[in-house]
């Protein structure tokens, strides 16, 4: 059953992100692509938001981290 509620997430969530004009890259924790270990009460986070190309006057409104081991 859990693995059928992920799969029905994923079916929701991929055309959500086909149409987005944007999308995030160059994701760095602490100045850092993909770290080891975080030592850092709260972790510097950032991400550099790139737009499909032919589209102009994207920005972001919103984001959401989601952490996992």
């Amino acid at each position: 059953m859990k693995h059928l509620s992920v799969f029905l997430l994923q079916a929701l969530l991929i055309p959500f992100f086909a149409v987005c004009g944007i999308r995030p890259v160059n994701l760095t924790c602490e100045y850092l692509t993909d770290p080891a270990v975080v030592d850092v009460l709260p972790p510097r986070l950032s991400w550099v938001n790139e737009a499909d190309s032919g589209e102009r006057g994207q920005f972001q409104t919103a984001y959401q981290i989601r952490v996992a081991s």
